[in-house]
């Protein structure tokens, strides 16, 4: 699984911020 680093769900919860803008 590679999508966990960019998810917005998950993103938001462990480290960064959604990278949707």
């Amino acid at each position: 699984e590679q999508v966990q680093y960019k998810n917005p769900s998950n993103a938001n919860s462990w480290k960064r911020p959604p990278v949707e803008e």
